[in-house]
């Protein structure tokens, strides 16, 4: 795999409807936030100018099930 033109970056933050980051897991929601850049990673100055921001929203039956695997994964990495 080439890792030298990264040009669009994906992360997660959780949040509930009444605005805490964090709750109760039927509560919690998930928002993936997709970034677009301007120019390729790595690039030689610290900012970059963002050129679209998309985001998706996770509910209720896929933010369990998700969160879930992300338990899940995390635990077989400390058994590691």
């Amino acid at each position: 795999m080439n890792f030298q033109s990264i040009e669009r970056f994906i992360y997660a933050t959780p949040f509930t409807i009444e605005g805490r980051a964090h709750g109760e897991l039927h509560e919690q929601y998930k928002r993936k936030t997709i970034l677009t850049a301007a120019t390729h990673f790595p690039y030689v100055k610290t900012r970059i100018q963002v050129l679209d921001r998309h985001q998706v929203y996770l509910f209720h039956d896929m933010i369990s099930f998700i969160f879930k695997i992300f338990d899940l994964k995390r635990i077989v990495y400390e058994l590691k």
